[in-house]
């Protein structure tokens, strides 16, 4: 009892020899040495979520800013503009023109890239709400080019949101991301209230057509932007 003999005591040492080895491989991996440049570009690493953040709210906000600015008075500004017989047919473009471009950003996310797809979405956006202010839809070309620039704008501008709400998910890590989404959406609301309250103002003491033009600096520098931030499709996600 409690003698062992050379073949255990063989086994028991093979059994320690493997722990020992097995331990060293844990501290060996888990103790990583880092070369200095290496160190350097973690720091910078660490440093992107907060230039990357700024950027994204800055482009919820102006997104917001410029698509509510025109779904709250592109109506009115027909009806002040003598063009009230238009609405009903602007209107049905609305709807028709967001189903469009849900179809066409659902097609292209995965195959131009969410940074590819923006950032001529809201080029091509920004021209239309600019034609919008510009066209005189008092002449049959006129309204024409009104209905192809409410056309073009809802279109882009479904394909912006829809892209950029899979985007913005996309840039942050895990641990930030919940985060980062709650403050993107903090800043469309401020985007929204900022239409409310500039907006009526706007267009009660200066030309009817300023808010447009506002909504289209505003979309102009969303893409600018959106440029700055890095491609996430087709990579792994940070975790």
């Amino acid at each position: 009892m409690g003698v062992l003999d050379t073949s255990d005591t063989c086994r028991l040492s093979a059994a320690n020899k493997q722990f020992e080895d097995a331990n060293d491989l844990r501290l060996n991996h888990t103790h990583v040495k880092i070369c200095p440049q290496r160190r350097r570009c973690l720091r910078c690493q660490l440093c992107q979520p907060a230039w990357i953040a700024c950027t994204v709210v800055f482009i919820w906000f102006s997104l917001a800013f410029a698509y509510d600015m025109v779904e709250f008075f592109l109506i009115r500004y027909l009806h002040d503009a003598g063009h009230a017989g238009l609405i009903q047919r602007v209107t049905l473009i609305q709807y028709m023109s967001k189903l469009v471009g849900g179809i066409l950003g659902a097609c292209f996310v995965d195959r131009v890239g969410r940074r590819f797809l923006l950032i001529p979405s809201f080029a091509a956006g920004s021209a239309a709400v600019l034609l919008v202010s510009l066209v005189d839809a008092g002449t049959p070309a006129g309204r024409l080019g009104l209905i192809a620039a409410v056309s073009v704008f809802y279109a882009s501008m479904e394909m912006v949101w829809s892209t950029l709400k899979t985007f913005t998910v996309e840039l942050f890590a895990t641990a930030v991301r919940g985060s980062a989404i709650g403050l993107a959406t903090a800043a469309g609301f401020a985007g929204s209230s900022s239409t409310l309250a500039l907006g009526p103002a706007l267009m009660s003491i200066a030309s009817a057509g300023v808010p447009f033009r506002l909504s289209a600096i505003a979309l102009v520098l969303a893409c600018l932007l959106t440029a700055l931030l890095p491609e996430t499709s087709q990579r792994a996600l940070p975790s």
